[in-house]
């Protein structure tokens, strides 16, 4: 279970707003990754300072 790449994008226009752009081999080694992530605790300090909650998507290359 590997993350290929990463990036962090942020808006143009206001910089408290960003994107966080991971590249995972598979679909399911990313759920995997944020479950456990959630389940141990892990992010609650990153969550915490965040307007509102985090919205996670999956996206094919084309």
């Amino acid at each position: 279970m590997a993350v290929a790449g990463g990036w962090v994008f942020t808006d143009a226009a206001d910089a408290c707003l960003f994107t966080l752009l991971e590249e995972w081999d598979l679909i399911a080694a990313h759920q995997i990754h944020i479950g456990r992530l959630v389940t141990s605790g892990a992010c609650a300090g990153i969550v915490a300072h965040l307007a509102n909650d985090p919205v996670s998507h999956h996206y094919k290359r084309r």
